[in-house]
């Protein structure tokens, strides 16, 4: 005895069919991606790379103030703005001492600076060290000459910023150069006041 088998599905007692095919599956049925950039905007933080962007041109906009004159140094100290001094805590009072001991502290970061090629002009890093090297030499001098220690001091402020500026815009905002920059600015801007020029 052969037995057939249903082709339709077996209503459960008690249901009844709506429409023809209402017992059947529904064809496969594709999806539009739920995991895209465009659904969610600005639901995160702004990355490491934004945050650090902003940082970086912080820091060069801080220097320029600081070369302009915008900032002085009993701000520098009231709003806390600069965090890469070492023997120097209230520029608005210190000596020629502290300031010669900045500027061998700064050598030193020059020099890791260089090493990094965050300085990318070879002409420029070692005008850089030839400014810095004479600052320091006339500052060591009983009498120092005011006007050359600031001159010099205004040429590697200004090779400084132009680095940390191109460093910046390379997308290197780790450099050390760029966290240089301020500094070398308010140093420059301490010299002039201690030497009274």
């Amino acid at each position: 005895m052969l037995l057939k088998r249903a082709v339709a599905p077996v209503p459960i007692a008690g249901s009844k069919p709506t429409g023809r095919g209402s017992g059947q599956t529904p064809g496969r049925t594709e999806y539009a991606s739920t995991t895209g950039p465009h659904l969610a905007r600005r639901l995160h933080r702004p990355g490491r790379s934004q945050t650090s962007h902003d940082a970086a041109t912080n820091l060069i906009s801080l220097a320029q103030a600081i070369r302009r004159g915008d900032i002085h140094a009993d701000e520098i100290k009231a709003r806390n703005l600069i965090s890469g001094l070492q023997y120097i805590v209230d520029p608005s009072q210190t000596s020629v001492d502290d300031l010669r001991r900045e500027l061998a502290a700064l050598r030193t970061q020059l020099e890791q600076a260089i090493a990094a090629q965050e300085i990318p002009d070879a002409t420029d890093a070692e005008d850089a060290r030839e400014s810095l090297a004479a600052a320091e030499t006339e500052l060591a001098q009983p009498v120092p000459h005011g006007n050359r220690v600031l001159r010099k001091l205004d040429e590697f402020s200004q090779i400084i910023t132009r680095s940390a500026e191109t460093a910046d815009a390379a997308g290197k905002l780790g450099a050390l150069v760029i966290s240089l920059a301020p500094v070398a600015a308010t140093l420059w801007q301490i010299a002039g006041r201690i030497l009274g020029v």
